[in-house]
């Protein structure tokens, strides 16, 4: 997503240098004029493209190429897991064909650890929903209130999970995240299958959700 926005401020600052060139050239010179111009909204259509990507890339049909060692880990991880464990509590048994930890409940964000998530990843019970999010973060802030307003909505389609980056920097950097808030879906027994940056409403969570067909 970094890229885009590379050739944008390069593609702008082209366009503004040749508009600046064509401006100042003296009377007599209208066919360099034309050329600067050329390339002036010849960059502008650069710089839109490059908007056009930056834009699209902010949904992806799964995990970046940071993420697969992580993928790799967990699939080791479920490999070896077998049936789990799961914690012995009214929740857990009220929640079991839901959530095995009875950690996680229909309709609610369950703010997790590192090992706590690790745990729900590896629990087939039913796909996970991560934002992973920070408390300086105005964008994560703003999109908190449209998580908790689409977890509602999911009810036991989906268990919807939230990791604090300043809490678990280390299982973050392992789920490639490198812009605030990042949200991920995991499907069961299969791993990270699309991912959102940036701050998104709850109706784009859901179409997230009905795309993924969950």
């Amino acid at each position: 997503a970094r890229s885009p926005r590379r050739w944008k401020r390069a593609a702008m600052a082209t366009a503004i240098a040749a508009a600046h060139q064509a401006l100042r050239r003296p009377r007599g010179g209208g066919r360099f004029r034309a050329s600067a111009l050329v390339v002036a909204f010849a960059s502008l259509a650069v710089a839109a493209l490059a908007l056009a990507i930056r834009s699209s890339s902010m949904f992806s049909a799964g995990p970046p190429g940071g993420a697969d060692k992580f993928g790799r880990v967990l699939r080791s991880a479920r490999a070896g897991h077998g049936a789990g464990r799961g914690v012995s509590s009214q929740g857990a048994a009220q929640h079991s064909d839901f959530c095995r930890s009875g950690r996680v409940a229909p309709g609610v964000v369950a703010q997790l650890t590192a090992s706590q998530l690790m745990e729900e990843l590896l629990d087939p019970s039913t796909p996970v929903l991560l934002d992973v999010f920070a408390t300086w973060c105005g964008p994560c802030q703003q999109m908190a209130p449209h998580f908790e307003e689409a977890a509602a909505k999911l009810g036991r389609r989906v268990r919807v999970v939230k990791l604090d980056f300043d809490q678990e920097p280390e299982m973050a950097d392992k789920l490639g995240v490198s812009a605030f808030p990042t949200i991920m879906l995991f499907a069961p027994d299969v791993g990270e299958v699309a991912r959102m940056e940036g701050g998104v409403t709850a109706a784009q969570i859901l179409s997230l959700i009905d795309h993924a067909g969950f």
